[in-house]
């Protein structure tokens, strides 16, 4: 992504709090293109450490991120817990640029809780999607 490119997402999104909150993550329209606004991150680095990791340009990481945001969001509400929200926040800082998926929710016993999720663009054509699968946060 050329520098305009980069200054261009840095002037949307980066007095952003969230990019957008809902229900589920499947009523955000414009994840495909949310994705291809991003700007490559020289330092590809999560802000947590995660357990499963998918690399893949951005088609793949498109269906990657909806089929496993909507799995997590499935198995939450099988455990009976209440999913309060799904929002999508930019996290930027010196070294990347994140979109970060945060699923808030309260279980069955009235606890509450939030599980992340995060991409980042570390190249051209290339995506990295960081996720903890099934793992409460």
């Amino acid at each position: 992504m050329s520098n305009n490119g980069k200054e261009a997402f840095l002037n949307k999104y980066k007095h952003a709090d969230k990019i957008w909150s809902g229900r589920s993550f499947i009523d955000y329209p414009d994840l495909k293109q949310l994705l291809a606004e991003m700007p490559v991150s020289p330092a590809a680095n999560p802000t947590k450490n995660y357990t499963h990791r998918y690399s893949g340009n951005r088609d793949i990481i498109f269906g990657e991120i909806l089929h496993n945001l909507l799995a997590y969001e499935g198995f939450m509400r099988d455990k009976t817990n209440t999913v309060k929200e799904c929002s999508i926040r930019p996290v930027i800082n010196r070294e990347s640029v994140i979109i970060e998926f945060d699923l808030d929710y309260k279980t069955k016993y009235g606890d509450t809780g939030s599980t992340s999720f995060e991409v980042i663009r570390n190249g051209e054509r290339n995506y990295l999607f960081f996720i903890d699968r099934y793992r409460p946060g």
